[in-house]
């Protein structure tokens, strides 16, 4: 896995919103809806897709669990006018992340994020921080085909900054 360090703006998005919990997340219960609004609308051909997660204080604090709640977000960066109906503007803080990209079965997705949370953060200058995680990938994406690559964005900051 080859990390890398980039720093982005805030991006204001717009997309759909529900609260899950680690253990019982239905991530198509949220894009199925999501996508077929954007199908509907007419000239929208968003290039890119988020998928956000809001964890809170409780990635920081390693207290996570199988009832962890947090939000899961659906988005896509256009202009308000755009909007299908329903959708909800969704701010991305800016700062640094380390991202790297993932192109296996999602299956592989936790050890993946294990090993970066259990090894190469601890062994850089970095540490959590408190903002969303988030996931990009393009139009033709499918997370059950290996063919497909996401890039992963991991909130970070400067060991002991606050």
């Amino acid at each position: 896995m080859e990390v890398k360090v980039e720093e982005i703006t805030s991006k204001t998005l717009f997309g759909k919103k529900t609260i899950t919990t680690l253990g019982s997340q239905d991530i198509s219960a949220l894009w199925r809806p999501f996508r077929q609004a954007i199908n509907k609308k007419e000239g929208l051909n968003p290039s890119d897709y988020y998928s956000i997660q809001r964890y809170g204080k409780d990635m920081q604090s390693k207290s996570l669990s199988l009832n962890t709640e947090f939000e899961k977000c659906a988005a896509i960066e256009i202009v308000k006018d755009a909007c299908p109906d329903g959708f909800e503007e969704i701010v991305l803080d800016g700062g640094k992340y380390a991202t790297f990209e993932y192109a296996r079965n999602m299956g592989e997705i936790q050890t993946i994020l294990m090993g970066f949370l259990n090894n190469w953060l601890p062994n850089s200058a970095f540490e959590l921080d408190d903002r969303n995680h988030f996931e990009t990938f393009g139009p033709d994406y499918d997370p059950f085909s290996v063919d497909s690559v996401e890039v992963i964005w991991i909130p970070i900051k400067e060991k002991g900054s606050k």
